[in-house]
């Protein structure tokens, strides 16, 4: 309690605050806050072979400091995080007691998750309804076991040569073609993003990229339990990564708030290369979503009330 206390003070000093953060079986997680506490939380996760910088362009705009308290981390296996070696290290409980981590550490109160959707399947399978506010879903795959299925043709293409252990030269050139797959106009992007891409993929061990895509989970929780998690997914238009459209069409029948932004002239990085588009839908899905949390929540007020009252008139009768 303590260290998460300081954390939220300290943050209110920081424009930027960078801790080690220790997960129950103690593998060491980078993790960055920004912004005011006090402000709605959002919490970014980011997807396969890739770290938490893929949310620069989010994580330094003033437009989202002036709405969310952000926080940020590399999960396990990824960018500056630990990189433990067993299959025992990615079960889908980890994934979740970092999360849990996480969020305990910033003082994280129900946040909004934007991220690539394997994580959401961790976090319902092990911490439960009501863990989170809504999902934000940038054109990802539901678990990792899926990823195959949803996994789009000039990524699946080259997935064999970037995952072998045998021919360096081979497998960091498709980690240099896959990484210009990401956008739909790749020059307007900036290098070092690119090549940041490029190198947190080559940072991620050939035998820790197979155990985190071949990991179990189960999703069942997320659709059950969630039906009524607030859920927004953006279908990038031009995605060479995933078949985000059809991704959608799987997800929607299984949530009563969802809705799917087909996002144009647009690869698989959608916070990058539609940020207004993105932002404003963001930004009225997250309002929208606290409207009608407040309407239950006085809805559920007034009938407590209106029971209560009826019970003290049996009462005394």
């Amino acid at each position: 309690m303590l260290a998460a206390a300081f954390v939220a003070l300290f943050a209110l000093a920081q424009p930027l605050l960078a801790v080690d953060v220790y997960s129950k079986d103690g593998t060491r997680l980078y993790a960055e806050a920004r912004g005011d506490p006090s402000k709605t939380h959002l919490v970014l996760t980011h997807g396969f072979m890739s770290s938490t910088h893929v949310f620069d362009v989010v994580f330094d705009s003033e437009e989202y400091l002036d709405k969310f308290y952000m926080v940020r981390y590399d999960m396990r296996g990824y960018g500056w995080s630990d990189k433990p070696n067993h299959v025992k290290d990615y079960e889908s409980i980890r994934f979740a007691e970092d999360f849990q981590a996480v969020t305990q550490v910033f003082n994280v109160s129900r946040p909004f998750v934007m991220t690539w959707t394997v994580v959401l399947a961790d976090i319902y399978e092990h911490l439960g309804h009501g863990t989170i506010a809504g999902a934000i879903n940038l054109a990802g795959v539901p678990t990792s076991e899926l990823a195959t299925k949803y996994t789009a043709k000039p990524l699946l293409d080259r997935f064999p040569a970037i995952m072998q252990n045998n021919n360096v030269t081979l497998a960091n050139e498709n980690l240099v073609a896959f990484a210009a797959t990401l956008f739909y106009d790749r020059p307007r992007m900036p290098q070092q993003l690119q090549a940041m891409v490029v190198g947190f993929a080559a940072y991620m061990p050939q035998h820790v990229k197979e155990l985190v895509i071949t990991r179990k989970q189960n999703i069942t929780r997320l659709f059950t339990e969630g039906r009524d998690l607030p859920y927004i997914y953006f279908a990038p238009e031009f995605d060479m990564s995933v078949k985000s459209a059809e991704v959608a069409k799987f997800l929607a029948p299984h949530f009563n708030n969802f809705k799917t932004v087909k996002v144009p002239k647009c690869g698989h990085l959608p916070q990058w290369e539609q940020f207004d588009l993105v932002k404003d839908e963001v930004f009225a899905f997250v309002r929208n979503a606290a409207a009608a949390e407040r309407v239950m929540k006085e809805d559920h007020t007034h009938q407590a009330f209106f029971y209560n009252s009826r019970f003290a008139v049996q009462a005394s009768a």
